[in-house]
């Protein structure tokens, strides 16, 4: 190497540091939301359609429907309240992990949507997480073209939060749950997050 720059003489991977116990396997309790909706819905009426047409729609309907971020947000919220929040003493935390950063700002627009809307404010707070700035492709959409970025979105009396000051933040009794796509990837350190 050229002078000043440096080559790593070990590499402690993620495997093995969780294999010592160093970190959690943060994916070996996740949940996706297709798991979730077959969870919650065990218990109600079953009905019988054709395998594939049913798998078929309820993808669409999951994927496409101009409500399904809303849904899903309500989900979320009345799940992390109901099942999540109790954990830890009251302390416990969830993270929603998204395919893309246009989706984290999605989310965390319909969450804190459901929460202002059923008055939750004083019970769940959201935080999200991405990389650089997020511009809105949706054609359709109302905000088009618009420029999000994780320190605007996580704002606290109109003042940015800075990335820096995220995993402090999140600590705080406050909030809940964390929206991330794209970054923490390799780990994430808040003790209460379950």
């Amino acid at each position: 190497p050229a002078t000043g720059q440096y080559r790593p003489f070990h590499t402690y991977s993620m495997r093995q540091a969780i294999e010592e116990g160093y970190i959690l396997d943060v994916l070996r309790n996740y949940t996706t939301y297709e798991q979730l909706y077959r969870l919650e819905n065990q218990a109600r009426e079953e009905i019988e359609v054709p395998k594939g047409k049913g798998q078929s729609r309820l993808a669409a309907y999951a994927q496409f429907h101009p409500y399904a971020k809303d849904q899903k947000a309500a989900v979320i919220v009345e799940h992390y309240l109901r099942e999540v929040r109790p954990l830890l003493g009251g302390q416990a935390k969830a993270m929603v992990v998204t395919a893309s950063r246009e989706e984290a700002v999605r989310y965390k627009q319909a969450i804190e949507s459901y929460v202002s809307k059923r008055g939750y404010e004083d019970r769940l707070r959201a935080l999200v997480a991405f990389s650089g700035e997020v511009h809105i492709r949706d054609k359709d959409a109302a905000d088009y073209g618009q420029a999000y970025s994780e320190p605007q979105m996580n704002a606290i009396a109109g003042k940015p939060l800075s990335e820096s000051k995220l995993p402090g933040e999140f600590d705080k009794p406050e909030y809940g749950v964390l929206i991330v796509a794209e970054k923490y990837q390799t780990g994430f350190d808040q003790p209460k997050l379950v």
